[in-house]
């Protein structure tokens, strides 16, 4: 954040934080600065975002010759209209497929017929068993013998992922 930008931000605390909504929208302001590289100073000595792409790709490469994951199928370049700001020296702009990999999971059937009581078995994740809050799961209530693993998807200590549950989907289609 330049000096001037943090002089103003210090001068009007008192106003932004007393103002309706104001520490949603100095969150969003802070939040909005850091995306687009203006909270901090670069250090100049910082590798370009062109050597961790590249460092992404050769990983995806392994994992593809690995059997892990299927080879992804190239996305359309990003076109200057689409670019919402300018971005910082050495950073640059992809698009989230190509530096991810999207995969849909599944659950075996019937359920009941995959759940065990072994230790040894494997977690099965349930939105149930998100933290309060749910935003980290940090243990599962049940575990599903190995045979299951062919009919959904095994999640990694540092992956991400969404759920979706039929409820949710339902009452947002079916509401008028």
């Amino acid at each position: 954040m330049n000096k001037q930008t943090a002089r103003l931000l210090e001068q009007h605390f008192d106003t932004a934080f007393a103002a309706p909504d104001g520490i949603a929208k100095l969150r969003e302001l802070i939040l909005t600065l850091a995306i687009q590289g203006k909270l901090v100073e670069h250090d100049p000595n910082d590798p370009p975002a062109s050597e961790l792409l590249k460092e992404i790709e050769a990983e995806e490469e392994r994992l593809v010759k690995e059997g892990k994951i299927k080879k992804s199928k190239p996305l359309p370049p990003i076109k200057r209209e689409e670019l919402p700001y300018e971005l910082p020296n050495g950073w640059e702009w992809v698009r989230s497929g190509d530096i991810t990999v999207i995969e849909r999971g599944g659950s075996p059937r019937p359920i009941k017929a995959f759940l065990t009581d072994d230790p040894n078995g494997l977690n099965w994740i349930k939105i149930g068993d998100t933290d309060q809050g749910g935003k980290l799961i940090t243990s599962t209530k049940e575990k599903i013998r190995p045979e299951g693993l062919s009919k959904t998807r095994m999640v990694y200590p540092g992956d991400f992922f969404a759920h979706q549950f039929h409820e949710f989907w339902s009452s947002l289609y079916h509401s008028n």
